[in-house]
């Protein structure tokens, strides 16, 4: 074998070989849960995506229900100079919706100057569970220690779908899971009613939010430079115990075919020393 087809000992040809193995890993073939296992791909969760919608108008009179029970619509929470932060979830979620929650409280806490909940901003929860009532959303409340400033509403499946549709926020339920897959999400919009930011993530840093808050409250509208979509949704204990198995299995296949490929490496470069030797 010639020197020049030999880089270390090793055909370069054989060598890239390695490394597209060594980076190859079976996530083509699986996705991630939220607790970051393994999960086989699902047509559920795959429906869960964002349609941005910036500039464009929110129902405001569409009518829901909040903590107390009380008949309220979207537009009671818009007024002059005031931009309000929409959250989609659901309140017997036990996956990635308190995180949310959780993360958006942190953030608003900790935003630069002297932003104020209710007076200078308020938030409200929307449940794209029709099932869930004041009874949840007081529960959820209590539980992530949401105080003044936030409001978690819940309506019917057709009030629902009003407002997710004007967001772009498209989600399904999974009968079998008995849960829903949707995006993770806040949302800004402006004192009119019109739709100015979409934030994605679980934890927004203060400076972000200070700013999203800003935008709005000016009526400004942009879309996302940079869009990681988080989505909320957990399989069955069954099938991600199947995921595991298989993604185990094709990482012992791959390990299995880059050592086989190094031995014939080793040979091959020995092959070279004694040839040279010679």
């Amino acid at each position: 074998m010639p020197r020049a087809a030999v880089v270390g000992g090793l055909d370069p040809r054989l060598a890239a070989l390695v490394l597209i193995l060594l980076a190859w890993s079976p996530s083509a073939v699986r996705g991630q849960g939220t607790d970051g296992q393994p999960v086989l791909k699902h047509p559920v969760a795959s429906q869960a995506t964002v349609d941005e919608h910036a500039g464009s108008p929110l129902p405001l009179e569409v009518p829901l229900r909040d903590e107390a029970g009380r008949t309220v619509t979207l537009g009671h929470y818009f007024r002059s100079g005031r931009p309000v932060l929409l959250v989609p979830g659901y309140y017997t979620c036990r996956m990635l919706c308190p995180l949310i929650l959780n993360g958006l409280h942190r953030g608003l806490g900790g935003m630069p100057g002297s932003w104020s909940p209710e007076s200078d901003y308020v938030v409200v929860g929307i449940s794209i569970d029709p099932r869930d009532g004041p009874a949840q959303a007081r529960a959820r409340k209590a539980e992530v220690g949401l105080g003044r400033g936030w409001h978690l509403l819940t309506g019917d499946s057709t009030g629902i779908r009003r407002i997710t549709d004007a967001m772009g926020f498209h989600y399904a339920y999974d009968a079998r899971g008995h849960q829903y897959a949707h995006p993770a999400l806040v949302m800004a919009a402006a004192p009119d009613g019109t739709i100015s930011r979409y934030v994605y993530g679980l934890n927004p840093e203060p400076d972000s939010l200070s700013a999203v808050l800003a935008q709005a409250r000016a009526g400004r509208s942009a879309f996302s430079i940079k869009k990681v979509l988080v989505r909320c949704f957990r399989f069955s204990p069954t099938m991600r115990r199947y995921a595991g198995a298989l993604a185990w299995f094709l990482r012992a296949g791959a390990l299995a075919i880059v050592l086989g490929l190094l031995g014939v490496f080793v040979v091959a470069a020995r092959r070279v020393v004694r040839e040279e030797g010679v």
